[in-house]
This record gives C-alpha cells, sequence and structure tokens, in this order.
C-alpha cells in the first residue's frame, strides 16, 4: 500500500587501508518526503564489518554500529537509534564506520528510497486498552502486536488517562495516537490527539458533557463516541445526547452485534437527515479473548503523511473506510478526484467508482438518503462498479459476507459516504 521511490544507489570500494576510518557517502533528500529508509549491503570475505548510521543536513541522525544495516527515519517513527522527525531537504549521508577490513578490502551499496508526503491507505486500531488501565497488554506488548497484523497505527484510549502514549515504543513499523476513553457513568467516548484533552473527567449532567466536548477539542482531541447503543454493562451506553459537537460515531465496536447495527441505521438516519458525521471502528481490546482481537475491525485512513497529525486530518475529513480485519476488504468510493468524506461540486454527469477485493457471494448494498437503493450478490472476485450519482445527497457502500466459522451474514466493509453539493 505503500508507494518507495529508489532515490539513491551507490557502490562504494573500501580498502583495507580505510580500516578505522569513517566515510560518508553523500545522498539529497528532495522535498515532499514524508520517509526516508536507508540501507547498505555489505560485500566482502568472512570478518569484514562494516558499521552504519545516517547523517541529516543538522548532524548524527542515528548511529547503529554494527546491529543494523538499514533504518527508517519518519515525522513520527523511526528505527531504534535514529530519531524521527520529518526528513529535511538537504544533503544526507550514508555514514559508514570502517570497523573491520581484511585483505582485499569489500564494497558497500547503499541504497535510499523516499516514501512521498503524498496521500495513500493507512491501517490502524482506534480503541485498545493496555496495562495503564484495565488492559492486560502494556504499550511494548501492543507495538509488537499492532505490527505483527502489519497495521501502522494504533490509538491509545485507557480508561480517563493518556499514559500510555508516552511508554509506546518509537518504532519504524508503527506508531501511537495518544487517547483517552472518556469513561462517563452514561457513556464513553474516545478523545484522540491529546496527551491531556480534560482536566476533569468527572460528569453530572449533559452541561458538562458539552463542556467536556468543548475543551477536548480545544486541546486538538478528535472527538468520537464510543459503542453509543451498547447496554450490556452499565453505563456503556451513550447518554447524554448524540447531538452533541463530535467529529465521529464509533458505528463498529469489535465483533458485529446488535449495539453495532442500531448504530449503523442511527448513522444511516443522521445522514439521510443532513448531517456529516464520520464513522470509525474499534476492537475495544482488553484481554486475550475468542473474539476481540486486535485490528477487528480495520480502520483505512487515506493520509497524507504517516504520523499522528495526518491521520487525525483524514480522521476530520471523513476520509476513511472499515472493514473486517487487516487484510481488508477496502472500499475505496470516489467520484473523480473526490473521495470518502469529500463534497463534490454540483455538476452535470457526476458518476461514482467503487472497488474492492470481494469475494463471490460478497452482497453489496449502495445506501443514499433515500435509504437502501441497491443490493447484489456478487459473481466473480473483485469488485469495479461505475454508477452515476443521480441527484443524490450522498452515497456510501457496505459489503456483507457469510463468515462460516459463526454461520451468519455480518459485513465485511463499510465506506463512509461521498457527499454531493446541491445544485446552484
Amino acid at each position: 500500500m505503500q508507494d518507495w521511490r529508489e532515490i539513491f544507489v551507490a557502490r562504494i570500494e573500501v580498502p583495507q587501508s580505510a580500516e578505522g576510518s569513517y566515510l560518508e557517502v553523500p545522498f539529497e533528500c528532495p522535498g515532499g518526503v514524508a520517509e526516508l529508509e536507508i540501507a547498505i549491503d555489505v560485500q566482502g570475505p568472512e570478518g569484514t564489518v562494516i558499521d552504519f548510521g545516517v547523517l541529516d543536513p543538522d548532524g548524527v541522525r542515528g548511529w547503529s554500529g554494527g546491529a543494523r544495516r538499514e533504518a527508517v527515519v519518519g515525522a513520527a517513527r523511526a528505527t531504534p537509534g535514529y530519531r524521527p522527525g520529518a526528513p529535511q531537504v538537504g544533503r544526507w549521508s550514508v555514514l559508514l564506520g570502517a570497523y573491520h577490513i581484511p585483505a582485499p578490502g569489500c564494497a558497500v551499496v547503499a541504497r535510499v528510497r523516499s516514501l512521498p508526503a503524498t496521500g495513500r491507505w493507512l491501517r490502524g486500531e482506534l480503541h485498545v486498552h493496555t496495562s495503564h488501565s484495565d488492559g492486560a497488554d502494556s504499550p511494548w506488548q501492543v507495538a509488537d502486536a499492532i505490527a505483527g497484523l502489519g497495521l501502522d497505527f494504533v490509538a491509545l484510549t485507557d480508561h480517563n488517562n493518556a499514559t500510555a502514549a508516552r511508554a509506546f515504543p518509537v518504532r519504524p513499523d508503527v506508531f501511537a495516537i495518544p487517547g483517552l476513553e472518556w469513561t462517563t457513568l452514561e457513556g464513553h467516548c474516545n478523545l484522540l490527539g491529546s496527551d491531556r484533552p480534560l482536566r476533569d473527567f468527572r460528569v453530572a449532567n449533559p452541561r458538562d458533557a458539552l463542556r467536556g466536548i468543548e475543551e477536548a477539542k480545544a486541546q486538538g482531541a478528535f472527538v468520537s463516541v464510543s459503542h453509543p447503543f451498547d447496554d450490556s454493562c452499565k453505563g456503556c451506553a451513550w447518554g447524554w445526547g448524540l447531538d452533541l459537537p463530535i467529529d465521529a460515531v464509533e458505528i463498529w465496536n469489535g465483533p458485529w452485534r446488535p449495539c453495532n447495527q442500531t448504530a449503523l441505521a442511527w448513522w444511516q438516519q443522521e445522514l439521510a437527515g443532513g448531517r456529516r458525521l464520520a464513522a470509525i471502528g474499534g476492537s475495544d481490546r482488553h484481554a486475550p479473548h475468542p473474539f476481540v482481537r486486535y485490528g477487528m475491525p480495520t480502520n483505512w485512513v487515506q493520509s497524507a503523511t504517516p504520523t499522528p497529525e495526518g491521520v487525525l486530518a483524514a480522521l476530520r475529513a471523513g476520509h476513511v473506510a472499515l472493514s473486517v480485519a487487516p487484510e481488508g476488504p477496502l472500499l475505496d468510493l470516489r467520484c473523480g478526484p473526490f473521495m470518502q468524506g469529500d463534497i463534490v461540486p454540483w455538476a452535470d454527469g457526476r458518476t461514482l467508482d467503487l472497488t474492492a477485493k470481494a469475494r463471490p457471494g460478497d452482497r453489496l448494498r449502495l445506501y443514499s438518503e433515500r435509504g437502501l437503493e441497491q443490493e447484489t450478490v456478487l459473481e466473480s472476485p473483485g469488485l469495479e462498479l461505475v454508477f452515476p450519482q443521480a441527484g443524490r445527497r450522498f452515497w456510501r457502500a457496505e459489503l456483507w459476507r457469510w463468515f462460516e466459522e459463526v454461520r451468519y451474514e455480518l459485513p465485511a466493509a463499510i465506506s463512509n459516504p461521498v457527499y454531493f453539493a446541491a445544485k446552484a
């Protein structure tokens, strides 16, 4: 899903006489880069030891010695031993330490790839608990689990505290979004993007709830009501009113069950009434469970950069789709250059493109403000559909699939809407 581009390759001959010295292999970092991947391949006789590091325009960016032969540096994440931060434009160097060079010398091939700072799909988990509240896993264990699934990010949402993000490791394969699950006696609400969105979590009445949301948003937090219709425990369902200025609603919490179906129906009703509200999901994983697993569901976010700021900006724009698991399927719904969450300017003849890695037998459902308008059982793998805008205020899609393990048809993917401006 990531568009890495090779920007530099060089072969460096290192004679035995260079032993004990440091060699710099310069390269230029262009603009518009979100991450750099720098790697070396040492070609020499047995016993050759070349230490490895990276220089940026300000000095040493990181050093691995003989422990590694590649590193990634980016705005939010970096290989251990390297400082994260947006790659600066200018002269960089691969730093080689000629620690031990047997006769007759060796060669080093240095390669550099860049990841452009342009929109791409990132996959992530937006609702987990750690040992900083009532979760079983430490932040380090969460990082290992999320990275092991191939996910790019995780939002840490412990109950009424945001300390887990400070204990989350800096690593090149996954990054954390700070946050907390605001847990009240009348419902839960995830506040993402701030390590202290609230001075005090206690709520006594709807006015307190409104003040809390306004305070969190003033701190830069993205506000999403969690499992709003979950009545499985006291205080799980949101009782402070859903007409508050929230950014999103968690329509998919853990395994699909009746409270999610109620949330989906409520969201459709709100959209039909003209409200623009993003839908997101999260596993709400606390401890090992046969049906509650990290990344189930997965949030696919079209982010300009692989950073917390990039993900949060994409969520605010509604550039997000949901799938049952990290491997998808992804419902990619677009209208020309516009995607899910965007408002498309009015024009005659608008059409939408919908693609997905569907399976034969999957059931595609298309919704507008008029409700369910089209339902099709797919006969072939993959989904490529073009259909007219036809004067609707929005379109969104759902993909339902038969899951043999539970012997039930459940959602495999849900898109957010593409909205359409009215004719002037």
